[in-house]
């Protein structure tokens, strides 16, 4: 763009297509600089479309137009027009042959979206709009496609060429060069479309579908990196068998196959049969992957794959309707995880990852429903309210009608939309016609922006034995402005004793430990019968919705939760819960300039989580309700972000918590490092043994160093020696030298370790952090145009609190100065880094107006890509 203020596209005018494309013949002649594609596509007139003219526009961006022609006879220019938006074509008949060759430059396309060159690999991103880039077309996803690809290329230095379905044929011809024809039976929208060429070592297996059928599975990767594929081959067929048992869904092509890449702006995309991966979620081994790390392969695998049916057979009508296939696919792959490793835990994390990615979303100036409205550019609502809260809104469908009827409603939804490019309404509907449930209500969740609060009042009558709670629901304002409704939502609630003890009651005549409440209204009172004496409530368990909460927890009630509740999530909550509220006494005590000290009795609480029975039973659940909550949950509960005491505060309650229980902690990492001593083993049980041990670490490392360096020297793996080097990395520059030297000399061959090494050092809260991050971008292992090296580093510096935020703005000035660079070369990277900004408002005067001077600089910025602009701008409020 060119400064000029860009066009906002809006839900409420979509409309069909005059025309669609029944069939697509593509074919690509590979050069570095000069790869020819020549599209023969059939046409026919929309029968959907109200008033046709003839007339058809194509989307285009950074092509060269070689050639056009209708039904075999070639165009003049003067029978055409071609705009920086793409290709005008008037006066066509009902149905045509159309074809049109287009030359592109993959080596100098650095945004990765269309064809682009990683290494000495080609591949495609063509989500969202990215096939734009390859050839003129009708680049939306409501226009379905059956698509054979041809793909031509030098065959020694290209043996590996694959696109989506099944391929047809192969063969050598003239100069050398290899052809290989690729088929996909099933009509896809163009976001699906991909390629891939390269000299690439290749694991192959197979997967035997309930039906009897024999998959070819394939994975690709380069050479030397074979065996690490194990782990995502697999979590393939895991993923593939789970849902066929849970959901009814087997595989429909012939070859699945996936492709790991260095250079990719997403975790993965879910090509039909030809999924592409950022390396980072494939290649894993104990050297090289910590335990986070095989939890990510396997999820995102799943998610990829699950989206086969979710995503793919079921498509978006429009882009607007992102989370139909988004929401559901991660609460499909949060199932699937769940299932393969600690349901509990799992949720823990889910909802960790909710709350620290989407609630700061929800509150600040980008947020939007999850079917929004308008955009600028729709890269930037590929966004955790998309993704996350999408999943958690399709949970709560899930609660509401109970599992089988849920089974019941997704049948319902490929029965009628199979092969469609549908609705969030049509899925909905879907669940509606299977279960019977009224969600008329239920739908202000697509519509409406923010996090709800909910405040909630309880009452105990002991002469009647009844307990009334009282829910009111608080909807905040949001940049939209628009009046909020009431939302409904499912309340599941059980009662505790102050001794400990479950408590029964009566709810609709039904006597039962626990419950599953419907909140509709604004204003609403629910009476539980038959309660023994008084309880404390444990609410919204398994955190049925999501929600922000308040209740008057006394501290007592919340440690008695802590020990006692028999909802694993709810005895997390409550450890957070009663953490952040000393945390928050902490930012007010230190901006008073008063003392800071735990009581006596949290040392107590925190006593007991640790203790061998409490540790034994659940060690990961431990080590998640020991991690105090993070500077950006902190603040997400302050009207205003004073970032430096919420930084202080966190501080101080951590020394205090290790001083406290210094007796404790040392014993308990040495049981633990003895028990996860043996030969490293991806499985639940060890994962948790090892999260609490370096959990426990971090505690000692407050008051001694000695455990953390020799973690770091003597582990065997990658999860312990990393957990160690991040403990390190805070240390002042000098002090930590040798620790990041000794890292990176042992680890500088592999990629994906060196992006850990680039973040740990940027994530660090020492005084030196810019300064370092600044030296890091002339190192060797750095390139400003590998997107995981720029997350690495410049993600994971305006994600370090302290250090963003510095009081000179130097913080801020770096980093803006980088949203600009980066613009330039890659767009949706660029955009992504200006979210960092998104505090903005909610900042002290004095660091709101350096960081505002900032945004107007790159606002300002000449050729700034309408992503970015529509990121600051609102950031700004503008």
């Amino acid at each position: 763009m060119k400064n000029e203020t860009p066009t906002v596209t809006y839900r409420k005018d979509y409309t069909p297509t005059e025309y669609l494309i029944s069939k697509v013949d593509i074919t690509f002649e590979l050069d570095a600089t000069a790869t020819k594609v020549t599209a023969r596509s059939k046409l026919m007139r929309n029968s959907a479309f109200q008033n046709p003219v003839g007339t058809l526009v194509l989307d285009g961006n950074d092509l060269k137009l070689l050639s056009v022609s209708v039904d075999g006879e070639s165009l003049e220019e003067s029978q055409y027009t071609v705009s920086e938006q793409g290709l005008e074509l008037s006066d066509l008949p009902e149905s045509f042959a159309l074809e049109i060759v287009t030359e592109i430059n993959p080596t100098e396309n650095t945004s990765c979206m269309g064809l682009y060159k990683s290494g000495s690999t080609y591949c495609t991103q063509m989500e969202a709009e990215g096939f734009r880039r390859v050839t003129y077309f009708l680049d939306r996803p409501d226009v379905l496609s059956v698509y054979t690809t041809t793909i031509i290329a030098n065959g020694s230095e290209f043996p590996i060429l694959l696109s989506n379905g099944n391929r047809i044929s192969s063969e050598r011809i003239e100069d050398g060069r290899t052809k290989v024809v690729w088929n996909d039976p099933f009509p896809k929208p163009c976001y699906l479309f991909a390629l891939v060429a390269g000299d690439l070592g290749k694991v192959v297996d197979s997967f035997t579908t309930k039906s009897g059928r024999e998959i070819a599975l394939e994975i690709y990767v380069d050479k030397g990196n074979e065996a690490r594929c194990a782990h995502a081959m697999d979590s393939l067929k895991r993923s593939m068998r789970w849902d066929e048992e849970v959901f009814g869904l087997e595989y429909d092509l012939d070859i699945f196959m996936l492709v790991a890449v260095d250079t990719f702006n997403f975790g993965a995309m879910e090509n039909k049969g030809l999924n592409i991966f950022n390396s980072l979620y494939v290649l894993a081994d104990p050297d090289i992957a910590t335990d986070r790390d095989y939890l990510a392969i396997e999820g995102v695998v799943a998610h990829e794959y699950f989206h086969n049916w979710t995503g793919n057979r079921v498509t978006c009508r429009d882009w607007f309707q992102l989370t139909l296939k988004e929401g559901l696919t991660v609460f499909r792959d949060q199932e699937f995880s769940g299932d393969m490793n600690s349901r509990p835990v799992q949720r823990i994390m889910d909802v960790k990852t909710l709350r620290e990615r989407q609630f700061p979303e929800d509150s600040g100036p980008n947020a939007h429903p999850i079917r929004p409205e308008s955009f600028i550019e729709i890269d930037n609502f590929y966004t955790p309210t998309i993704y996350e809260k999408g999943a958690e809104v399709i949970r709560m469908i899930h609660t509401l009608i109970g599992a089988e009827k849920f089974r019941r409603g997704i049948d319902t939804y490929f029965e009628l939309f199979d092969g469609q490019a549908v609705t969030t309404d049509d899925f909905v509907h879907a669940m509606s016609k299977a279960s019977g449930y009224d969600f008329s209500k239920f739908l202000h969740w697509y519509s409406q922006a923010g996090t709800p609060h909910v405040v909630i009042q309880g009452e105990y009558d002991a002469g009647s034995k009844r307990y009334k709670l009282e829910v009111r629901q608080e909807l905040p304002e949001t940049p939209d402005g628009a009046e909020k409704l009431p939302y409904e939502f499912p309340l599941a609630l059980g009662l505790i004793s102050e001794d400990g003890r479950e408590l029964s009651f009566v709810h609709d005549g039904v006597e039962e430990s626990s419950a599953k409440l419907i909140v509709s209204d604004a204003v609403q009172s629910f009476t539980l019968e038959n309660v023994a004496e008084k309880p404390i409530p444990s609410l919204f368990r398994h955190f049925s919705a999501p929600i922000t909460f308040d209740f008057e927890y006394s501290d007592s009630d919340l440690i008695t939760l802590l020990k006692s509740d028999t909802d694993p999530f709810n005895r997390f909550d409550s450890s957070q819960r009663l953490a952040m509220r000393y945390l928050l006494r902490f930012v007010e005590d230190l901006r008073n300039s008063r003392e800071v000290e735990l009581p006596a009795e949290l040392h107590v609480a925190y006593r007991g989580l640790i203790s061998e029975k409490s540790w034994r039973a659940d060690p990961a659940l431990v080590a998640e309700a020991l991690i105090v909550p993070t500077e950006s949950a902190i603040i997400e509960s302050l009207p205003i972000a004073y970032i430096q005491e919420v930084c202080e505060a966190r501080k101080l309650f951590r020394e205090s918590v290790a001083k406290g229980l210094q007796g404790e902690l040392l014993p308990l990492y040495e049981v633990l490092k003895r028990e996860t001593s043996g030969e490293y083993k991806p499985t639940s049980e060890a994962m948790a043994a090892r999260k609490l041990k370096n959990a426990v670490l971090g505690y000692l490392s407050l008051i001694d160093s000695e455990q953390v360096e020799s973690q770091f020297y003597d582990a065997n793996n990658m999860t312990d020696q990393f957990s160690a080097f991040v403990l390190l990395c805070k240390r002042p520059e000098l002090e930590r030298a040798e620790y990041v030297n000794h890292f990176y000399n042992q680890w500088k061959a592999h990629s994906r370790v060196i992006d850990k090494w680039l973040a740990a050092q940027a994530s660090s809260p020492a005084e030196c952090t810019l300064d370092v991050v600044q030296a890091l971008e002339a190192h060797e292992a750095f390139s400003e145009k590998n997107p995981n090296r720029v997350r690495s580093l410049y993600g994971a510096f305006g994600s370090n609190f302290l250090n963003f935020h510095r009081k000179d703005g130097a913080g801020y000035k770096f980093l803006a100065g980088k949203v600009i660079r980066i613009d330039s070369l890659n767009p949706k990277l660029g955009a992504g880094l200006a979210k960092l900004f998104a505090r903005y408002r909610k900042l002290p005067q004095e660091s709101k107006e350096l960081m505002g001077a900032e945004l107007g600089r790159i606002l300002s910025t000449e050729g700034l890509s309408k992503g970015t602009y529509e990121i600051v701008s609102k950031t700004l409020g503008k």
